[in-house]
């Protein structure tokens, strides 16, 4: 989620920056402030996809504990926050 929100604010940044006007130094304005954070943003989604399966990797070979409770607790809260976030159409249709 964490990565998610930096991302939507890194968008939302450049989107503002590159709707600046062009200068005679920047002839093209700063339209390439969208591009570089896409690029961040897609190198960023690689490395957490190579962190998350070297951490998978590493829980294959060694399981660890599960806090079976606790577990619960914060599925039960997602769950309700999920249920609370959904619009009135969606559990209308559901």
């Amino acid at each position: 989620m964490l990565s998610d929100s930096f991302s939507l604010v890194l968008a939302l940044l450049a989107f503002w920056l590159a709707d600046r006007p062009a200068t005679p130094d920047r002839s093209f304005g700063y339209k390439r402030a969208e591009i570089l954070a896409a690029l961040f943003n897609g190198v960023t989604l690689v490395a957490i996809s190579i962190w998350i399966f070297i951490e998978a990797y590493r829980r294959i070979l060694e399981p660890p504990e599960i806090l079976g409770g606790w577990m619960m607790v914060v599925a039960t809260i997602g769950l309700f926050v999920n249920v609370a976030s959904s619009s009135p159409a969606q559990r209308a249709r559901a």
